[in-house]
């Protein structure tokens, strides 16, 4: 197709367009881990904006960690997991709570807390 002239005149700057992106995406998808979901997908963004209200929490015991990082390091969404663990960015993968070697972070279903749970009194707090 990029040596015909006819071929490509035919199919017209949409296919350009489209070839052109289709290049970027897998050339970012080399440099950047999870480029389309981090930055693109409207599906996550959606999903983010109820992550506070998820059933499913994850926290960080802080007596318990030694803030050596490794969750952090690892995260491959980028989230500052002792910071903000139901960070909006978090998809949830158990990559942070599976490295940390002190079983600082816990996970698992909430249902009627009613406010209740560390991550709930936090999030009244702030």
């Amino acid at each position: 197709m990029l040596k015909n002239e006819s071929l490509r005149e035919m199919t017209g700057w949409l296919f350009s367009w489209k070839m052109f992106l289709l290049i970027l995406t897998i050339i970012s998808s080399i440099l950047i881990c999870r480029p389309f979901c981090k930055y693109v997908c409207p599906l996550g963004a959606f999903y983010g904006l109820f992550q506070k209200f998820s059933f499913y929490h994850m926290e960080v015991d802080a007596s318990r960690c030694d803030h050596c990082g490794a969750c952090e390091k690892i995260c491959p969404m980028g989230v500052e997991v002792t910071k903000n663990i139901n960070s909006p960015e978090c998809i949830r993968c158990g990559q942070c709570k599976s490295v940390c070697h002190t079983d600082a972070i816990s996970a698992g279903f909430v249902l009627g807390c009613g406010g209740s749970c560390k991550t709930c009194k936090k999030e009244k707090e702030a």
